[in-house]
């Protein structure tokens, strides 16, 4: 009997009470869990949107940065009483490029795979996007990296027209805009050599200039190229493994969440870490070619959450840790070379022997990164690893999109200071990205040379011994070559000699 009448009303067995409540209280639970999970969802969800909403990917590219001044010139610093500037030095890597040829071929595959994706309707604009990109375009100047150096260039004119001549006349105080005050030299690539193009044609406004671009300055610009050892132990580092582990696992997280985001069905394996890879790479040149700001619900990177953006960074800059940085010693000792060139015209400045007012170099992320890592730069107090903390990723000073975004630059200025009694003595500014910038082991902005000298001595005494540094053997291939010659034309002088002497004395024998 399931009910039974009681005072007149109908009252369920003593068990079934119990049943009752107990499937009341389960229901209520589920409604409350329910409600407790949703409500977590959706404040995860609106942490992620606050954190998003604070974070600008634009600031997260690495060496891809487009570049923008780190400082206003108006902010700048005046010279100490009686210095005067004499002389500027500039290292400047090329302007923004397209990616190279193999990027271009698998971002196109993309594209045209992408044509055909089953996406949600928020995603429809996937299906028409286009590139003007060409495979043969690999590596070359954007239209955005020459407009940087022209832009560059006008920046450095206010700054190199403070220069004092050497003869104060109405015709030496306009030297600044004359051809013969600059030199400028350039690594043998279209890249840079399109760069120095652009700036030269902006500082001049102009005027006809050359550029050195032979063999001489590709072994100081391109000193990684001419390094043997360096690329023989950058490629057994074991470091270099994680680092290309950490990329990998990073993608396959953003593969399988853009599967279930993306497509209709929202199943996985749809998109594969390569996939990732390549829409990252479109992201980066979404922002590059200013295709972000203008409506950044339709560009690549708004598959990319914050925390995508800094595992990609971080991964990025640790590998350039190792190349180019503080990671792999031999990396920017090998730099030693370009600072003595830097320094030895310096010198020849001070003896009054070169007419330039500036030199003005053009070269790559590898050629500034190592520089900037031998003088100090980027250095931080812990060794960065695939597996350094949270906090250590979050505080590091080694990033390359602050360091070596696209037109990075070093810039050096001599000053000449006078004082009534004595010789004159000389301080040097140094500029990174045209932020004023306190040189590492100095005490102040304005660091006097002879400071600098005992910082970097072998750069200064031009004793770098890149041969040494860059042969697994230590005996430099022209000595070794020379003695190769000398020995052999010795053995073959003495054999001919020998020969010559053995028929001689056959000549002479007597006949029987």
């Amino acid at each position: 009997m399931l009910f039974s009448l009681k005072g007149g009303r109908c009252t369920p067995p003593f068990k079934y009470q119990h049943t009752t409540s107990f499937f009341l209280f389960i229901f209520f639970f589920t409604l409350v869990s329910t409600s407790t999970a949703q409500n977590t969802q959706q404040t995860q969800q609106q942490e992620r949107l606050t954190k998003s909403l604070n974070f600008d990917i634009r600031n997260h590219l690495g060496t891809k940065s487009p570049y923008k001044p780190q400082q206003n010139a108006s902010t700048y610093s005046k010279p100490p009483q009686g210095c005067d500037l004499v002389y500027s030095d500039l290292l400047v890597r090329h302007g923004a490029r397209y990616p190279n040829g193999k990027v271009i071929k698998s971002t196109l595959n993309l594209l045209k795979t992408a044509e055909s994706w089953p996406v949600r309707e928020q995603f429809k604009w996937l299906l028409n996007r286009t590139l003007t990109w060409k495979e043969e375009d690999g590596n070359e100047l954007l239209s955005l990296g020459e407009e940087e150096h022209r832009n560059l260039a006008k920046r450095m004119r206010e700054i190199f027209r403070q220069t004092i001549p050497s003869h104060e006349t109405p015709q030496a105080r306009n030297f600044y805009r004359h051809t013969r005050a600059y030199s400028f030299e350039s690594t043998n690539k279209s890249r840079t050599i399109q760069s120095a193009q652009a700036f030269g044609e902006s500082l001049l406004e102009g005027e006809q200039f050359a550029i050195k671009k032979d063999i001489k300055q590709d072994y100081v610009l391109r000193f990684f190229d001419h390094c043997p050892l360096y690329e023989t132990e950058l490629e057994a580092l074991p470091a270099k493994t994680n680092v290309d582990s950490l990329t990998k696992e990073r993608y396959q997280l953003i593969a399988d969440r853009l599967s279930r985001e993306i497509f209709e069905d929202g199943s996985n394996g749809k998109l594969s870490p390569a996939d990732a890879k390549d829409m990252w790479h479109l992201c980066v040149y979404d922002v590059v070619q200013g295709n972000y700001g203008s409506n950044a619900d339709e560009s690549w990177c708004h598959f990319f959450t914050p925390e995508d953006a800094e595992v990609i960074e971080f991964a990025g800059d640790l590998s350039k840790y190792y190349s180019t940085g503080h990671g792999f010693e031999l990396s920017y000792q090998i730099s030693c070379h370009l600072l003595a060139q830097i320094f030895d015209r310096i010198e020849e400045k001070i003896a009054g022997t070169p007419v330039e007012i500036a030199t003005i170099r053009f070269g790559h992320a590898e050629t500034l990164l190592p520089l900037l890592s031998y003088l100090g730069f980027g250095k931080d107090d812990f060794i960065l690893s695939h597996d350094s903390t949270a906090e250590v990723r979050r505080e590091r000073t080694w990033r390359t999109s602050v360091l070596s975004p696209f037109t990075g630059n070093l810039l050096f200025l001599l000053y000449r200071c006078h004082t009534q009694d004595e010789e004159p003595s000389y301080k040097v500014k140094v500029l990174v990205n045209e932020r004023e910038t306190i040189l590492p082991g100095c005490n102040n902005l304005y660091c006097p040379l002879e400071k600098i000298q005992l910082l970097h001595p072998k750069a200064f005494d031009m004793k770098c011994e890149f041969q040494k540094m860059c042969n697994e053997n230590p005996t430099e291939p022209y000595q070794e070559t020379l003695f190769f010659v000398v020995f052999t034309a010795v053995v073959c002088l003495l054999l001919a000699s020998f020969v010559n002497w053995y028929l001689w004395s056959k000549t002479r024998s007597p006949t029987n």
